[in-house]
């Protein structure tokens, strides 16, 4: 069996984020998946350092962004 291999397609999603099917995940990974998102903002500098990941990991807090700067996924 061949399998294609979409080179252009790859490159145009290269340095976005996957697409997450929040339902078929369900509401016990809605953390994670906020954490994914403020992780992988596309400013560096409003991504969390390690120790805010890890207080937010280990307290279930926010991390220490603005309501504005949060995710809300709904």
């Amino acid at each position: 069996m061949e399998v294609s291999f979409d080179e252009d397609a790859y490159y145009d999603r290269l340095g976005t984020r996957p697409a997450v099917d929040l339902e078929a995940l369900g509401s016990s990974y809605r953390r994670m998946v906020e954490l994914f998102y403020v992780c992988t903002e596309e400013n560096p500098k409003k991504r969390p350092s390690a120790a805010q990941i890890l207080q937010a990991l280990e307290s279930n807090d926010p991390l220490n962004k603005t309501p504005s700067e949060m995710i809300v996924i709904d």
